[in-house]
């Protein structure tokens, strides 16, 4: 008899058993609390990543236009300094790994081959291999045509980054995002000089 009267307080036209809410709103909260979790923190990851991208974009673009307005030879101290700067503007975090690379170099047309040249280079703390001209036709397409006694200043940037949720060598929480590295690639011609030289390297 008390095992049909249980049973006829499961019907839920029947007031008891199935029509009591209470309690439903913390299983709810419970059911939807870890995904709004993994939402924010996944809105804070991306917003992390973005935020890199647009400072080492900006960065390599500041440090193009400081070079472009040189009205004197270059000296590697001074470029090695504009990487130290890279680091600065960046932000980036020598403690979790991540680093920046600074190549600078001068590019000048060659009219009998009609092709680009490499008039000198120079990476920034020897972090990256200097550019050659037997490399530039990997890079035609991306370097503007130019003429006669014309040069023009590539700067070439590396910004490592390192998610701040990842925990190092523990994978915290990266949704995919693991540790990568920005590259930028900025064209500029020379504003007060024809070409710019570096110094104790010949500038023909």
């Amino acid at each position: 008899m008390k095992m049909f009267h249980f049973l006829r307080r499961r019907d839920p036209d029947q007031p008891g058993f199935v029509a009591n809410e209470r309690g439903t709103a913390i299983v709810e909260f419970v059911i939807v609390f870890p995904m709004l979790v993994w939402a924010l923190l996944g809105i804070f990851l991306f917003w992390d990543v973005f935020r890199a991208i647009n400072l080492a974009q900006k960065s390599s673009f500041t440090l193009a236009d400081n070079l472009s307005r040189a009205d004197s030879e270059m000296t590697t101290a001074y470029i090695d300094g504009l990487s130290d700067l890279l680091g600065y503007l960046s932000e980036v975090d020598p403690s979790v790994g991540e680093g920046v690379r600074l190549r600078v170099s001068s590019l000048k047309w060659n009219m009998g081959s009609g092709t680009h040249e490499v008039a000198w280079s120079y990476s920034a703390d020897s972090a990256s291999p200097v550019l050659t001209t037997a490399v530039l036709p990997q890079m035609a397409s991306r370097l503007p045509t130019l003429t006669q006694f014309e040069t023009v200043i590539l700067v070439e940037t590396e910004v490592d980054f390192v998610p701040a949720l990842s925990g190092g060598d523990v994978r915290l929480f990266t949704m995919g995002v693991g540790a990568r590295t920005f590259t930028e690639f900025v064209v500029i011609r020379p504003r007060f000089l024809p070409k710019i030289c570096l110094q104790n390297v010949s500038c023909a």
